[in-house]
């Protein structure tokens, strides 16, 4: 730090300059970058964010800066993975009123009005994986299916992750280890393990079906509530254009059908517009 020592200060002397972070350069991060890395948070009611990169003493700068408007925002409505794990390693040298220690927490926390939906979110794209890996491995396609489970357990990961009300990080494995070691090992065992990889992809669904059936009620929550806003049944079509989950990435269709198999939900025949056809829609159970 010392060769950016007057860098630093003319950042302190700003007065648009809410707070300085620099990410350590052994942090996940930084192999990516060329330089060192400053967070900026200027003070702006906006959501206007800059890069920029300057040369001093020698030294590559890379300068990210945001506005307060935009940090509030990303504290009430979650991070992406890669500035969930910026601000996570992030060392503060200047944080005037306290503002980004105050607001730490709640940026590396997982709001609650997301929550839910995230576990959903994340639920169903697991389903979706396990279906592939079992498609994959029923007509000999390993290395597909490993693919499938790869991705599979990614999604895992973050719903681990996402019900424990924490923000994903990139690096999600060290997340799952503190949080579930259980799957973590899960994870290694795929990775890692001499058995040939049809067997790897065989010992790995079972645990991910049990995790599927076990936890469907609780992860599908989201969708739930919103089916019990009203008596009648639901088209899919209805659901998907509904508000709540018109822009998530629910796998609608899927857990849908996991939830009549379990019969959560019922499956009903409504009348159609297409001749002699019926459409399915769905109510809730009881």
């Amino acid at each position: 730090m010392e060769n950016l020592c007057g860098y630093t200060q003319t950042l302190l002397q700003r007065a648009d300059v809410q707070s300085v972070l620099l990410v350590p350069r052994h942090d996940k991060h930084t192999s990516l970058l060329a330089g060192r890395l400053f967070l900026i948070v200027v003070k702006r009611q906006d959501a206007e964010s800059a890069c920029r990169q300057f040369v001093y003493n020698g030294e590559l700068i890379i300068e990210q800066q945001f506005s307060t408007w935009q940090l509030e925002k990303w504290a009430h409505q979650g991070l992406d993975e890669r500035l969930a794990g910026l601000f996570h390693q992030a060392e503060i040298i200047r944080d005037e009123g306290n503002y980004v220690t105050g607001l730490m927490e709640r940026l590396l926390r997982m709001p609650a009005s997301l929550q839910k939906r995230r576990v959903c979110e994340e639920y169903s794209i697991l389903l979706r994986r396990f279906l592939e890996a079992k498609d994959f491995l029923h007509h000999g396609l390993a290395l597909d299916a490993y693919g499938s489970l790869m991705l599979a357990l990614s999604a895992w990961a973050r719903l681990i992750v996402s019900q424990a009300g924490e923000q994903p990080d990139s690096a999600i494995w060290l997340q799952v280890k503190r949080l579930d070691s259980a799957v973590y090992k899960l994870y290694e065992e795929l990775s890692a393990s001499s058995e040939v990889v049809e067997k790897r992809i065989e010992l790995l669904l079972l645990p991910i079906e049990f995790c599927l059936t076990s936890q469907l009620k609780e992860c599908a929550q989201y969708v739930l509530e919103v089916m019990q806003t009203r008596s009648r049944p639901w088209q899919l079509q209805e659901l998907l254009d509904h508000p709540a989950l018109a822009k998530s990435r629910i796998e609608l269709h899927l857990l849908l059908e996991k939830l009549v198999q379990r019969s959560i939900v019922h499956e009903v025949l409504i009348p159609s517009t297409v001749h002699q056809a019926r459409e399915r829609a769905y109510l809730l159970s009881g």
